[in-house]
């Protein structure tokens, strides 16, 4: 394969006012455009190889890094003569992205499946009022849930503190269902995963680096104890919480999902404590009152639900294997180190 080294102004048209679809951009943003269309994912995957020239220009800002139109045009990324190399490169990488994409948007839509649940049985207590609107008698079936399961739910609602819930449910703080506690800060971190160094390192934003050992190896909940708040994350593998986030467990298995759920309900800005930046308490968090559940009812939603989100740690799981690959075929196939074919024979082997 021949490749040769071209600038950014050779073959793309910079511009800020000139896109192909209708957009805003904020002043902190370019756009680069290809000149042709069929060339504009090999340039997306070129640009991502240049991470060494990001960073290079990055301190080009005196407050925030910058890269200026003169920057970006004067950088220069490798360039295969052969065109039907470049648009087999793209496809290849492209391929896995979009498996990734398509992972993304298969477990959002297994979430917003949960969530519907959730709301439906707990915060809009429909079962319950269905049993009320339609004078329900024990056996029948109700529109939306077979009669075994309607069954499990009272058939009126009584009035508490968080206002009318189902009859027999209580209104509970979530330090009297779940452990609340800290993270911690590992001895060291890594920005990407290693042979030795594969457990995430996770913060209020989500993982932010690797460590060697896991602090946690069951399901846990996290959220932001400082500097970010209101994200919560739901961690099922052996994971590290760092100390800018608060632990919340379960005592019961089956409560796992439902607290979950609950948790993304909460008022994190009203919880803030902080004066120079955000913080959350930790009992603060723990005093939350929550509405609780009959256990039968408790462990039904554990059944559906936890199916779910079964499909989506797969999916997570595979996402991350694909995002490993992609990353170690990308400088390779770009920098013309590994063969397309071979690249192509590699990932047909592994049925993608």
């Amino acid at each position: 394969m021949v490749t040769k080294v071209y600038s950014l102004l050779e073959i793309l048209s910079l511009s800020r006012t000139h896109v192909n679809r209708e957009c805003a951009i904020g002043r902190g943003l370019s756009i680069i455009r290809a000149r042709d269309p069929k060339e504009a994912r090999y340039i997306e995957f070129a640009l991502r190889n240049m991470e060494n020239f990001w960073n290079t220009i990055e301190g080009g800002g005196s407050v925030f890094g910058n890269a200026t139109k003169d920057d970006l045009e004067r950088l220069s990324i490798p360039w295969p003569e052969n065109r039907s190399e470049r648009r087999a490169i793209a496809h290849i990488l492209g391929t896995l992205d979009d498996k990734i994409e398509l992972n993304r948007r298969m477990s959002q839509t297994l979430e917003e499946m949960a969530r519907a649940l959730f709301k439906a049985w707990f915060v809009d207590f429909e079962p319950v009022r269905a049993k009320m609107q339609w004078r329900w008698r024990r056996g029948e079936s109700l529109p939306g849930l077979p009669a075994h399961l309607y069954d499990l739910f009272p058939a009126r609602l009584v009035d508490s503190q968080l206002g009318m819930i189902p009859e027999g449910w209580e209104v509970v703080s979530l330090k009297n269902i779940t452990e609340v506690t800290c993270g911690k800060r590992p001895e060291k971190v890594l920005p990407e995963p290693q042979p030795n160094a594969q457990i995430p390192l996770w913060g209020g934003n989500g993982i932010m680096g690797y460590v060697k050992e896991p602090l946690y190896l069951t399901p846990i909940l996290l959220t932001g104890r400082v500097g970010t708040l209101g994200s919560v994350f739901r961690v099922s593998s052996p994971c590290w919480p760092s100390d800018n986030t608060l632990v919340v467990i379960a005592r019961e298995k089956i409560a796992f999902e439902f607290l979950y759920f609950q948790m993304k309900r909460f008022d994190y800005d009203a919880l803030n404590r902080g004066s120079t930046q955000p913080l959350l308490t930790q009992s603060d968090l723990g005093g939350q009152e929550i509405l609780y559940p009959s256990n039968s009812v408790l462990v039904e939603f554990h059944k559906h639900v936890s199916n779910y989100f079964a499909n989506v740690n797969e999916k997570m799981n595979e996402s991350q294997t694909l995002a490993a690959l992609r990353d170690a075929l990308l400088p390779r196939l770009i920098r013309g180190e590994l063969r397309v074919k071979d690249a192509e024979k590699f990932l047909k082997e592994r049925g993608l």
